[in-house]
């Protein structure tokens, strides 16, 4: 009978330990490109990134730079003046506060329902932000993308 091997053990283990690392982190940055591709011309994307899916629907979101928020506040809506590409052009853009109550009401925008999936203080921020001005959102057939500058975030959500 064999000896066990505590050393033969240990590096093994530390190989799949390695190559699952490997992998995650490699999902995890195909996600953040893919995402960081259906996002608005001229956000300087920040270097936190959240994911949430379920089912048909999915929350993906990005921290914004501090200069991307700087602007945001100044030019308002004005901002998004600019966007080179037709998706985020600038006359779909409102500001909130949405109609109603998201909330109370169940009328989420597409896809916002995946939010609940996300980290409680961002899924709080993005509710309260969607009732008080100064939040932009586009929304675009089962889309809506939601840009916080007071939360420094913007935040794509969709259905399908």
């Amino acid at each position: 009978m064999e000896r066990f091997d505590c050393r033969r053990w240990a590096r093994s283990a530390l190989i799949v330990i390695g190559v699952f690392i490997i992998i995650w982190t490699g999902y995890d940055l195909a996600l953040r490109r893919f995402y960081a591709g259906k996002m608005p011309d001229g956000l300087e994307l920040g270097w936190r990134f959240w994911h949430a899916a379920h089912n048909r629907c999915g929350v993906a979101a990005f921290s914004l730079s501090d200069a991307t928020v700087r602007t945001l506040r100044l030019k308002g809506r004005q901002f998004f003046a600019n966007a080179k590409n037709p998706e985020f052009d600038y006359d779909g853009w409102q500001e909130t506060p949405l109609p109603g109550d998201p909330v109370k009401d169940a009328h989420f925008p597409a896809g916002l329902q995946c939010a609940v999936d996300l980290d409680g203080s961002l899924r709080r921020a993005t509710f309260s932000a969607l009732r008080r001005p100064g939040t932009f959102y586009r929304e675009r057939g089962n889309s809506v993308t939601i840009v916080l500058p007071e939360e420094g975030i913007v935040l794509l959500s969709y259905l399908g």
